[in-house]
C-alpha cells in the first residue's frame, strides 16, 4: 500500500528470505567466510545456527547466488521426513535417477554414490544444505553422519551444511551422536545485531528498495533497536507496520511516535524498566566515579581503537601523563573520535603522485654538539603536532582546521593510519614510510622528529625546515618509545585478514600478491581467502623477514604496499643512503 507513496520500487521490510535484501553485517560476513573456506577446504560438516529471525534462511540462499558453477546443491527446506524420505529428496535435488517405488535405502545410497563418484571425476563439488536442522531427530542425524562416508581415499565426496537454531548445538551433544559432532569442520552462530547495525540495516534495506533519503528518524531507529533487541524479522516487521502507520497519517518521515504504536500493534513491547534501586545504584556509582575524577585519583588513559599486531605492540599514541610531558606535546591533547567504523570496507581516495623526499643531509658534527642542537630547538617546532603535520603535508593533505591538533587518534580522518615499532631499522627500510620518533637525553624535555633520511649507518631527522644528521649506534640511546609510522591504508580496516575471510579485501590482497609475484594465485572463489593465497603470503612474510603467521595485519599491509611496483612512485617515502 506505502510502495508509491515512499517511492520504493519493491517492499523493503518483506519478511520473505530474499538474498538481495541481506544485510552484510561482519557477523554474516564471517559466517559467509567460515562457511566457504569449510567447503572448499576442508569438506565435512557445516553448523551454521542462531537465534529466530537473525537471518540464516537469509544468508542460506545468499550462498546458494554464490556458489562456483561446477557446485551441485541439494536444498532440504522441510527436515522432518524419514531416512528414506530424505535420501530421495537429496537424489531428487541432484537429478539423480532411482526407481521411484524403491523402499531400499541401500538402493538409494548406492545410486547416490556412484553419482558422487561421477561428479568428482569430472572436476565437480557436490553440497547438501539442510535448514531448520533443529527439526532433525538423533536418528535421522546418524544417517547424514552415514553420508560423509561416501569418499575417495583423498577426499569426501559429501559437503553438509546444517543450519538451525541454538537447539542443534545441544543435540549434538547428546552422547550417541559424538562421531557427528566430531565430523564438524566449521561452527559460526549469527548473534542479533547492534544498535548502530539496525540504523544501517534500515538504510540498507531502504536503499536496495530504491529509496535514497531517509524514513526513519534517529529516535525512530534507537526505539527500533530497543524493541527488536537487534534481531532482523523482528526488525523487518515493525519498519514494515511503521511505515504502513506513517502512510496512513500522510507522513513522509517514520518518527518515534509512530514506530512505539507498530510495536504495541505488534506485541513487541520495549523490556521492563529498572528497578528505583537499580537505577539509584547507577547514579551513585556515576557521581563517585566524577568525583574521584576530580579528585586526581582516577586516570584514564587514551587508547585508539587501532588494529594490534602479535608481537610488535598496540597502534596508539598515549596523550601526556604528567608536566614534562605536558610540556613537550606543547598544548592539550584532543580527545578520541567516537565515531564507529563502517560495516562494509569503504574505498579512500586514490593517493597523490607524490615524489619522493629531497633531502641534503647536514655535515656530520661532533656528537655532543648535535643532540645538544636537538634538544635546544624551540618546543613548537619539536613537539608531537608539529611532527605530525610535517608528515601529513608529505602526504599531500591539507588540515582541515586549526583547532585540534594530528595524532594517532583522529588521522583517519584523512585517511591515515599508524603503527607503531621499537626501533628495528631494517624493518623501516622494507616499510620505507614517514615516520615520527621521540627523543629523550638526559633531563631534557622530549623532542619529536620525522626521520627523513635512513642510511645504512645514520639516519637524518627534519624538525621543520632543519635536518640534524646522527649515526644510528647513537641514535639508540635517545629514542623512547619506540617509532609512530604514518601509512594509508588501502581502505578502511576493521580487522586482520585471514584464511576464511571473504570479500573485497581479500580480492585486493590476492591481486597485489599475483602482482607482486607475476603469477595467477588459484583459486575456486577469488575473493576467499583459501589454502592457496595463504600459501602465497607465507612465502611473501618469509621474503620480505615479516612475521609468518598467513595474516595480513598493519605490518603486512604496508610491505604489500611499498614492494607493489605500481605503487612504488605514488607513496612518500624515506630516502635510502648507500
Amino acid at each position: 500500500m506505502y510502495k508509491t507513496f515512499f517511492g520504493l520500487n519493491q517492499l523493503p521490510f518483506s519478511i520473505v528470505p530474499n538474498p538481495h535484501l541481506l544485510f552484510p553485517s561482519q557477523r554474516h560476513q564471517e559466517a559467509m567466510a567460515h562457511i566457504f573456506y569449510s567447503l572448499f577446504g576442508a569438506n565435512g560438516f557445516i553448523l551454521l545456527t542462531g537465534e529466530v529471525g537473525t537471518g540464516k534462511t537469509t544468508l542460506c540462499r545468499c550462498l546458494t547466488e554464490q556458489i562456483p558453477a561446477n557446485v551441485d546443491t541439494a536444498l532440504i527446506f522441510n527436515p522432518m521426513l524419514s531416512a528414506h524420505e530424505l535420501i530421495s529428496s537429496i537424489c531428487d535435488e541432484l537429478e539423480i535417477p532411482y526407481k521411484k517405488d524403491t523402499t531400499s535405502i541401500k538402493t538409494l545410497y548406492d545410486a547416490l554414490n556412484q553419482h558422487l563418484v561421477e561428479s568428482f571425476s569430472k572436476g565437480r563439488t557436490t553440497i547438501v544444505i539442510i535448514d531448520e536442522a533443529q527439526n532433525l531427530t538423533a536418528d535421522l542425524l546418524e544417517q547424514i553422519r552415514l553420508l560423509t562416508n561416501l569418499e575417495t581415499t583423498t577426499k569426501k565426496l559429501l559437503s553438509i551444511i546444517l543450519i538451525g537454531q541454538p537447539e542443534l548445538l545441544q543435540t549434538l551433544e547428546r552422547q550417541d551422536l559424538r562421531q557427528l559432532a566430531q565430523r564438524v569442520t566449521a561452527r559460526y552462530h549469527i548473534t542479533p545485531l547492534k544498535s548502530f547495525e539496525t540504523e544501517l540495516y534500515i538504510k540498507h534495506r531502504l536503499v536496495q528498495a530504491g529509496r535514497e533519503e531517509p524514513i526513519f528518524t534517529g529516535g525512530a531507529t534507537k526505539l527500533i533497536h530497543r524493541y527488536s533487541n537487534g534481531t532482523p524479522r523482528i526488525i523487518n516487521k515493525i519498519c514494515d507496520r511503521a511505515m504502513l502507520g506513517a502512510y496512513t497519517k500522510g507522513q513522509q518521515r517514520v518518527d518515534a511516535t509512530t514506530v512505539r504504536q507498530a510495536a504495541t500493534e505488534l506485541q513487541h513491547l520495549p523490556p521492563k524498566s529498572r528497578s528505583k534501586f537499580a537505577i539509584m545504584s547507577l547514579i551513585v556509582i556515576s557521581i563517585l566515579f566524577l568525583a574521584i575524577g576530580k579528585l586526581g585519583l582516577y586516570k584514564n588513559e587514551v587508547v585508539s581503537a587501532y588494529l594490534d599486531f602479535p608481537g610488535i605492540v598496540s597502534l596508539y599514541l598515549k596523550p601526556p601523563q604528567d608536566e614534562l610531558m605536558q610540556q613537550s606535546y606543547g598544548q592539550p591533547v584532543a580527545k578520541p573520535s567516537n565515531k564507529t567504523m563502517p560495516i562494509a570496507s569503504v574505498p579512500i581516495a586514490p593517493k597523490a603522485s607524490l615524489p619522493p623526499y629531497k633531502i641534503q643531509v647536514s655535515a656530520q658534527a661532533p656528537k655532543k654538539d648535535v643532540i645538544e642542537k636537538i634538544f635546544q630547538l624551540p618546543i613548537q617546532k619539536s613537539n608531537i603536532y608539529a611532527s605530525f603535520a610535517t608528515v601529513l603535508s608529505k602526504w599531500g593533505k591539507k588540515r582541515i582546521g586549526n583547532e585540534q591538533p594530528i595524532t594517532c587518534e583522529n588521522i583517519d580522518t584523512y585517511g591515515l593510519s599508524c603503527i607503531h615499532l621499537k626501533g628495528n631499522w631494517n624493518l623501516l627500510r622494507i616499510l620505507n614510510h614517514p615516520a615520527i620518533v621521540k627523543l629523550a637525553w638526559a633531563n631534557k624535555t622530549p623532542r619529536f622528529g620525522v626521520i627523513t633520511v635512513l642510511g645504512e649507518n645514520d639516519v637524518t631527522f627534519g624538525f621543520g625546515d632543519l635536518e640534524i644528521t646522527l649515526p644510528i649506534a647513537d641514535v639508540k640511546q635517545l629514542l623512547h618509545d619506540g617509532i609512530t609510522v604514518i601509512w594509508q591504508p588501502p581502505f578502511k580496516i576493521r580487522k586482520f585478514l585471514s584464511m576464511g575471510m571473504v570479500g573485497e579485501e581479500v580480492l585486493w590482497l590476492r591481486k597485489q600478491l599475483e602482482q607482486i609475484q607475476g603469477t595467477p594465485i588459484p583459486s575456486i572463489a577469488p575473493e576467499l581467502f583459501d589454502a592457496q593465497l595463504r600459501e602465497a603470503l607465507l612465502s611473501f612474510q618469509a621474503k620480505t623477514k615479516l612475521q609468518t603467521d598467513g595474516v595480513v595485519g598493519p605490518l603486512t599491509f604496508i610491505t604489500l604496499i611499498s614492494q607493489d611496483k605500481a605503487e612504488s612512485n605514488r607513496s612518500p617515502n624515506i630516502r635510502a643512503t648507500n
